[in-house]
């Protein structure tokens, strides 16, 4: 809670002092927002010492610089502004949410009702340690100003400021270029939730909006952390400590001799223990070739089997096929109407009878022509007049000032061409139409009864069918009034972004048939790629965690602990005895039975190979020097491991000339 001092308020001002349960409050709040966040580095944004790496990015040109340097404007002008950040901070930049700053704040009566607070104070408040020049050269968008005497004794009296001297006037003079003010609002407008108690992203920021569009929740890291949280947010969450940030799994699990040299140099209560998992989740062995071979054959043939492939679940030519179509944005015969009508190069948003009578076509489907177009104005008149009716069959954010003919109840169906014989049934069919598009639709919402949950956009939007084109599938935006508080994604789970509904309909009125033909297949190529990636993501950690496992490794091993296996876990595997004590019916007595591993050749350290050349003894210069002659250099050479005497070596040499005799004879 922030209280006011009201002493000399009536000549001088007014101070609003930031109680100490505030500061204790936000500091209780920073610990239990910074704990749960362990591992997550898109929310953490960075070491907790430091400020986070992503904020959200102001508006181009937001501010009004280009002003004279003129007493009376207290601050930059806004050229942009955020409706929901407008509610949240009054025109004299005090907090209409409840919330409080982080810092002392005061009015001076002779600039008015302003809420103004000192440039230390915020630099303060952000934990900001350079110089106050570079803090205003960094953040241009403050208009800094300097108080007057008056303004200066004010602020010694009313402890804004702490005087250490004895004379307060000359204490005033002395020090006014080091105490400047901003507004309230120029700061929280600038820095949003950064100075704000227990502020939370995008709640508690000015440009909620902006922040939503750039992919920012409510999680996201705010605050600089001082030391001492810092500590006590290690003592909670000890995975937090050197930084999550150095203790990233190795997703190709190739680990250098550096990292291991660095990682000894860690404190050991920072890593975590290692312990052996089930491989029977992620490890696939390949299976024989006689079911692979199966598994094609029946695939091909429709008849899915439930045999895992060798590559750890990668999928085939086929299943891929299956998976990943080609996107529709037409109707059954909307390609060959464009054709027949020669309007592939013809925005679909044009009424085709423009085009029509422009053209060489028959009387006949002119006529055919006009009689559609009348129909579907006249579906639109109706739709506008009766207003009382509840079109269920197309997503809740249809407003009834919509005038494209999607908002008929005839276009959510199967057929949603205005052309089609199905739109020129009675109104029996038509409420049977209606019934069945209600029930299959999964937006659907009664104005009556709103959702219980709102999603961030929505999964089929018949108001984006325009003449028979159906856009429907392309995620749209939510009003974001409504959609405050929601989660907001920028790109959907295939790719696609999510569009803002008004714009997006401007620019599908201007498409061609033939634009829609090549969308289709960018959209197609779109979906794969992402799809794709992201099983080569899966694959490559599952290809990993493999290689581990037929290694003898504990699977998931991660950079921080190759230290601890290669000293510790590797000799406690050699120390593990199983001791078990077992009945022999036979002697009537119980037999202790103790099993311990033996290391092998491949087991680290005990390899029998000591060098990376194999010691064989070089062929002597007479030996090489014959064969040279004798052309036989690069034939079958018996090479020995030792030469014990010139005897030996000699009679080897009588040998190996007998043998090129012999084999020049054969020959």
């Amino acid at each position: 809670m922030t209280t006011t001092n009201d002493n000399n308020s009536n000549n001088k001002g007014k101070v609003y002092l930031v109680q100490p349960e505030t500061i204790h409050s936000h500091n209780l709040f920073l610990v239990k927002h910074t704990v749960p966040l362990a591992g997550q580095d898109e929310l953490l944004q960075g070491p907790l010492d430091q400020f986070p790496k992503k904020t959200i990015q102001l508006p181009i040109n937001c501010f009004n610089t280009n002003i004279n340097n003129d007493d009376t404007i207290l601050e930059f002008p806004l050229t942009q502004r955020d409706p929901v950040g407008e509610r949240k901070i009054s025109i004299f930049g005090h907090l209409l949410n409840g919330s409080n700053f982080l810092f002392n704040t005061f009015t001076l009566n002779r600039i008015g009702q302003t809420n103004l607070v000192l440039v230390k104070d915020v630099m303060k408040a952000l934990q900001f340690e350079q110089s106050m020049s570079l803090f205003l050269q960094q953040y241009s968008y403050l208009l800094p100003h300097t108080p007057t005497r008056d303004d200066m004794v004010f602020l010694y009296e009313q402890n804004i400021i702490k005087h250490t001297g004895s004379n307060i006037e000359t204490s005033a003079l002395q020090e006014r270029e080091s105490f400047i003010f901003i507004t309230c609002k120029n700061a929280f407008v600038v820095f949003g939730a950064a100075i704000i108690a227990s502020g939370h992203r995008l709640a508690d920021d000015y440009w909620e909006s902006f922040g939503k569009q750039q992919g920012f929740t409510q999680h996201h890291r705010v605050h600089k952390l001082p030391q001492r949280l810092i500590n006590l947010v290690y003592q909670l969450k000890p995975s937090l400590n050197k930084s999550s940030f150095e203790k990233i799994e190795a997703e190709d699990h190739i680990i250098s001799q550096n990292e291991i040299n660095n990682s000894s140099d860690n404190d050991s209560s920072s890593i975590d223990p290692i312990s052996f998992g089930s491989p029977y989740p992620t490890i696939t062995e390949q299976p024989s070739k006689e079911i692979r071979d199966e598994y094609i054959e029946q695939f091909s043939k429709g008849q899915h089997i439930m045999t895992v492939m060798p590559g750890q679940s990668i999928n085939d030519a086929l299943e891929l096929t299956a998976q990943f179509k080609i996107p529709k944005y037409h109707s059954k015969n909307s390609f060959l109407q464009a054709s027949q009508m020669k309007a592939l190069d013809v925005p679909i948003g044009k009424p085709l009878g423009e085009h029509n009578n422009n053209s060489n076509a028959d009387t006949t489907n002119a006529a055919s022509l006009s009689s559609m177009t009348s129909f579907s104005n006249s579906v639109k008149s109706a739709g506008r007049t009766n207003s009382n009716l509840n079109f269920n069959n197309y997503s809740d954010n249809v407003e009834s000032e919509t005038t494209t003919a999607a908002a008929s109840p005839n276009f959510s169906t199967s057929k949603p061409m205005s052309r089609m014989l199905s739109n020129l049934l009675d109104n029996s069919s038509n409420n049977n139409n209606m019934t069945k598009s209600k029930k299959n639709d999964d937006n659907s919402d009664s104005p009556a009864t709103p959702s219980a949950s709102h999603t961030t956009h929505s999964k089929t939007n018949a108001i984006l069918n325009i003449n028979g084109w159906k856009f429907e599938t392309l995620p749209i935006r939510e009003n974001p009034i409504q959609m405050m508080n929601a989660i907001n994604d920028t790109h959907t789970y295939r790719g696609l972004p999510i569009y803002e509904r008004d714009s997006l309909l401007v620019k599908l009125k201007t498409l061609t048939p033939n634009q829609i033909k090549e969308i289709e297949y960018s959209h197609d190529s779109l979906f794969f790629n992402t799809g794709i990636q992201r099983m080569r993501s899966i694959r490559k950690k599952k290809w990993g965690k493999y290689w581990q496992y037929k290694t003898g490794i504990p699977i998931g091993l991660k950079r921080n602990q190759v230290k601890q296996l290669q000293t510790k876990t590797l000799s406690d595997i050699l120390a593990f005895e199983d001791i078990q004590e077992i009945f022999n019916e036979e002697t009537n007595t119980d037999e202790i039975h103790t099993t311990k591993r033996v290391p092998n050749a491949n087991f680290l350290g005990y390899a029998n190979i000591k060098s990376r050349k194999p010691p064989y003894a070089t062929i002597p210069e007479e030996v090489l020097k014959q064969m040279r002659i004798n052309g036989n250099v690069g034939q079958h050479v018996v090479q020995t491991t030792s030469i014990p005497d010139k005897e030996v070596l000699n009679d080897k040499k009588n040998d190996m000339e007998q043998a090129i005799k012999n084999e020049k004879k054969s020959a």
